[in-house]
């Protein structure tokens, strides 16, 4: 029957020079949004130092105490930009006698080698200006307060949250002015406890 016939058809394969050409990004843009998330990355490690310290060890907030620790995270997101560029420069080396159609997204070849060689000098870029921030004390400074700025928010909503929570039934504990060191005494080594370990894993 024609109709049977017409169900055994197979679709044409796909032809994929129909799909429109992605053009790679412009360079200093790629290096642009590269040190953006690497410096946010790094402030949320200083935050989460920040945090540790003054509601964990009980540390006054002091800018220049925390030098070391801004310096170390900006050194240490340098070394992993800088580790990635040499594992794209070997993923370059090899792919250069390669050619024909990759098995996997990681399968590079030849025609890798202008986008591998962008990424190799993003990395790099990347991480030579973390490394210059590093060495830069009023950079760091400015990096820090905005490190604790984030800290704070942290903290301000973790407080209204709680303080939101316990509202109803403060308006009707004759208690509450009596109980009210104790709560924000629960506060800090419970609530702000159980933020400060989720934002570890962050």
């Amino acid at each position: 029957m024609w109709f049977s016939r017409w169900r055994k058809r197979k679709p044409p394969p796909f032809d994929f020079s129909t799909l429109p050409w992605a053009e790679p990004p412009e360079e200093a843009d790629a290096r642009e949004e590269g040190v953006m998330l690497a410096e946010y990355s790094s402030r949320m490690v200083l935050k989460n130092r920040i945090l540790v310290s003054v509601l964990g060890e009980g540390v006054d907030f002091d800018v220049d105490s925390f030098l070391p620790d801004a310096r170390d995270a900006l050194a240490a997101l340098a070394a992993e930009m800088r580790g990635a560029a040499e594992r794209v420069a070997q993923e370059s080396a090899a792919a250069a006698s390669l050619h024909g159609n990759p098995q996997d997204m990681h399968d590079y070849r030849s025609k890798d080698l202008v986008n591998l060689g962008l990424r190799e000098r993003v990395n790099l870029a990347v991480a030579t200006e973390l490394e210059q921030r590093a060495a830069d004390d009023e950079y760091l400074r400015t990096f820090i307060t905005a490190a604790r700025d984030d800290a704070w928010d942290d903290v301000a909503g973790a407080i209204g949250v709680r303080l939101d929570l316990e509202r109803p039934q403060s308006a009707v504990d004759s208690n509450y002015l009596r109980t009210r060191a104790e709560r924000m005494r629960m506060v800090r080594n419970v609530d702000l406890a159980r933020l400060e370990i989720e934002k570890l894993d962050y």
